[in-house]
């Protein structure tokens, strides 16, 4: 990993332990313009495309980019197995989401601090037709236990999350809402019984409560859990501003006391 870009990773944690060997990053990119049953985006795919080259030239050892159709769940999945199974303890796996985030009323009482659940959504989930397609999400919890289980082999996760309810740093401008808004509590009603295990499916989406952070993990979101992010136009280009911002960073272009480390402030 050339000197930037670990300088950038230390920099996001507060303390690194020793590395037994020569630590190395990979990443997961995903990047969603193209729904099949809610509004689409017109940024997304350019955040991923964005964030991939960055981490491509400045030493990220691999790079998975899932765009639009792509971004299924079981290819999200495997892309994050294979990963995580390839890390050794020191290293670093940057997981970057660009698209429409929702919230859900919580899957385990007590579980979240605002009392929701949220997610990301896939190309192929279909409120109208949840009985097929509700499994097309990432829930904040299953994202805890994969970075738990990595955690547990010492490996490090930076986790960048520009969609709406995504919990951190809101940018109050005008633009298309990654955000999808449920306005049928029957939906909602019948989403949580899905994802809950309770109407004949599968076992219910494991979970590491949200509220409970991995320590392996340093998250960075678009904005806070309330609140819809809008994308914005930057060169031209339709894109998220946090996505931008983290590519930019990336390329060292965030350190803005010269030391050669960028901060979570200087991020922010």
């Amino acid at each position: 990993m050339p000197i930037g870009l670990r300088a950038f990773v230390l920099g996001l944690f507060v303390a690194a332990p020793a590395l037994a060997h020569a630590a190395s990053s990979s990443a997961l990119v995903i990047g969603i313009n193209e729904y099949s049953a809610v509004p689409s985006l017109d940024g997304a795919a350019n955040d991923a495309q964005d964030i991939a080259a960055a981490l491509s030239r400045n030493g990220t050892s691999r790079v998975v980019m899932l765009t639009n159709r792509e971004a299924t769940k079981a290819n999200i999945v495997n892309a994050w197995n294979t990963l995580v199974a390839d890390a050794q303890s020191g290293d670093t796996i940057f997981v970057t989401y660009a698209g429409h985030g929702a919230q859900l009323k919580q899957l385990k009482e007590g579980d979240e601090r605002d009392g929701l659940d949220e997610f990301w959504v896939l190309p192929g989930f279909d409120p109208k037709n949840l009985r097929e397609t509700w499994r097309e999400s990432v829930f904040d919890n299953e994202l805890n236990t994969w970075f738990t289980e990595a955690g547990k082999k010492g490996v490090r996760v930076v986790l960048v999350s520009d969609s709406c309810h995504s919990g951190g740093m809101d940018r109050a401008v005008k633009g298309k809402k990654r955000f999808v808004e449920f306005g049928n509590s029957r939906v909602l009603n019948e989403l949580l019984a899905m994802v809950s295990g309770s109407v004949g499916t599968a076992s219910a989406v494991e979970q590491v409560p949200e509220n409970r952070t991995p320590e392996n993990v340093t998250m960075l979101a678009a904005t806070a859990e309330a609140l819809p992010v809008p994308e914005v136009v930057i060169e031209g280009q339709s894109r998220g501003a946090l996505s931008w911002a983290f590519a930019r960073a990336v390329e060292g272009k965030a350190d803005r006391n010269g030391d050669g480390a960028v901060t979570r402030i200087e991020l922010e």
